[in-house]
């Protein structure tokens, strides 16, 4: 009998944890298009989607955004948080809910007629971002923030540029604009709360990356200086004009390039060059900000490039350790012991392909959060997960 009960309650806790799966990977936040603050690429806290399960994903819903202002809405990635998924929606944001793709709030105007978009979760709000789709000789910048929960405005303010990159940080929402008629270029942070305008610094470029509080400001003209997100206090300055592509997880280093295309990864507290791989033309545009998103994704243990195929990079030395060739360029994501890029799945450890196509586009990456994959496509955006078993899962 006691037999019995035992195998009686080890079903009964197997049922429960494998009715619960689907949560038993982290939920944790993907909030900025490059995952968090650091625009890493990389989901340490993803188990579910793995190498075991990647080839046995089961679609479970799909949504199409609404078509927007003709010839001004442009595709963007998902972002995913609390238990939501926000995409840009029309002229607007809309929110689905991750277990069934239910819609849940949209606001269809909050950035009508407006190209450029970004979205990005911080302090239980969305903000998004845009510039005018018409105004060619004055971009008109514009970034809103609306409640995460019910899709409310919250506040809104205006740039004279367009707004290009957004990276929010320890409460804060730094922008980088560029006017290319008038040729100025500007960088500015306000408080994600309200919306306030705390600091901002002209003839200054910088990509959608913060390393632990800090963000790497390169001259239009000048060499590069790092400032604390919070207050803009320079914290330290280099003659070297860095174009900023990721920081570490650890939050500890930037990965940049220099005017020649070296890779380099920078002590975020000094600006000391750790270690410089070699040149790589042209993977970064002259703006600081390439438009296909950056071309780096970094796990703490491996920084991964696309560019003229993948690269991966030994983290601590810079030593290349594996190339795959023939790749078009692509967002790499790292995530339950894979390296997605240009529609595929990689070994991180060797570059061998584990899937060869169908996740995602070269032109828009795949997110992989909560136990679930996101793949957008023609218009469509697609949620997988694998089928939920015990043993199925696979610690990054």
């Amino acid at each position: 009998m006691r037999i019995v009960k035992y195998a009686a309650g080890l079903a009964l806790t197997a049922f429960l944890v494998i009715a619960g799966a689907a949560t038993a990977s982290a939920e944790s936040p993907w909030a900025h298009d490059g995952y968090g603050p650091g625009n890493t690429g990389y989901n340490a806290a993803e188990s579910a989607v793995n190498a075991s399960s990647i080839k046995k994903l089961t679609r479970r819903w799909t949504v199409t955004p609404q078509p927007g202002t003709e010839g001004c809405v442009t595709p963007t990635t998902p972002v995913v948080a609390d238990g939501r998924m926000f995409i840009v929606d029309g002229d607007g944001v809309g929110a689905y809910d991750v277990d069934d793709g239910r819609r849940l709030w949209r606001d269809a105007g909050v950035m009508k007629a407006r190209v450029g978009r970004t979205m990005t979760v911080v302090g239980g709000l969305v903000v998004t971002s845009g510039w005018s789709c018409y105004g060619n000789s004055n971009p008109s910048g514009h970034l809103a923030a609306l409640d995460a929960r019910t899709g409310k405005p919250r506040w809104h303010v205006q740039q004279g540029d367009a707004i290009g990159a957004v990276v929010a940080d320890r409460g804060m929402v730094i922008t980088y604009a560029q006017c290319q008629p008038c040729s100025t270029n500007v960088v500015t942070a306000y408080r994600a709360a309200d919306g306030t305008k705390v600091w901002a610094y002209d003839d200054a470029i910088t990509a959608p990356v913060s390393a632990a509080g800090r963000i790497l400001i390169t001259g239009a003209t000048t060499g590069s200086y790092a400032v604390a997100a919070v207050t803009g206090k320079v914290l330290w300055r280099s003659p070297m004009r860095w174009s900023t592509l990721a920081a570490n997880p650890a939050g500890d280093q930037f990965y940049a390039t220099n005017p020649g295309g070296a890779l380099a990864a920078i002590k975020a507290a000094t600006g000391k060059v750790v270690w410089s791989a070699p040149a790589s033309n042209g993977i970064i545009a002259d703006d600081g900000i390439d438009p296909a998103g950056s071309p780096v994704a970094a796990d703490g243990r491996r920084v991964y490039l696309s560019h003229n195929g993948v690269t991966a990079y030994d983290a601590g030395n810079g030593k290349r350790l594996w190339h795959r060739s023939a790749l078009p360029m692509s967002r790499p994501i790292r995530a339950g012991g894979l390296l997605y890029v240009a529609g595929k799945a990689l070994s991180p450890s060797t570059g061998v392909t584990v899937v060869p196509a169908g996740l995602g586009t070269p032109e828009q990456h795949v997110v992989v959060a909560g136990g679930r994959l996101y793949a957008s496509a023609a218009g469509v955006i697609t949620a997988w997960t694998p089928p939920w078993t015990l043993f199925d899962r696979e610690v990054d």
